[in-house]
């Protein structure tokens, strides 16, 4: 287990997820594009715990199916929200666009964040075992577990 690298990829998700969470209502193109990168980041740092290889993918799905062969535990997270409609959170809102739709609704943006926090929640529980892990978590160091 790669748990330094899981950390920093956990790390930076919540980053994401704080930002995301963060935005004033009218950014909520930016919030879709944060938490879309946080579940992104949140996957890829429990598939670096396992040194599963990393491809360049943005793909909510794909990196859902990558986890759930290690653990189907993750198979659950599925259901949570459209995992396409999360995946184009990483560009739809982020360029013009011929639907010309310009933000994402408050439902979407709802399940997302509701994703995030169980993806979080999940891949904390996984790759952050035992106290000695917590200590190096920087999200862990004035005692806040809720960042």
């Amino acid at each position: 287990m790669n748990k330094k690298t899981a950390l920093r990829w956990i790390q930076i998700a919540d980053r994401d997820l704080d930002v995301a969470k963060l935005l004033p209502e009218g950014h909520a193109d930016s919030s879709a594009y944060h938490f879309q990168q946080a579940a992104e980041k949140y996957l890829k740092g429990f598939l670096a715990a396992h040194q599963v290889p990393l491809r360049k993918s943005h793909n909510i799905s794909t990196l859902l199916l990558e986890a759930s062969k290690l653990d189907t535990e993750f198979l659950s997270l599925s259901s949570e929200i459209d995992l396409d409609v999360i995946t184009e959170f990483a560009t739809h809102y982020r360029y013009p666009n011929e639907e010309e739709e310009e933000f994402p609704t408050q439902e979407e943006l709802r399940q997302a964040c509701s994703f995030c926090e169980k993806t979080k929640a999940m891949v904390e529980a996984k790759v952050i075992a035992g106290e000695d892990a917590a200590e190096d978590h920087p999200s862990r160091i004035c005692g806040d577990s809720e960042t």
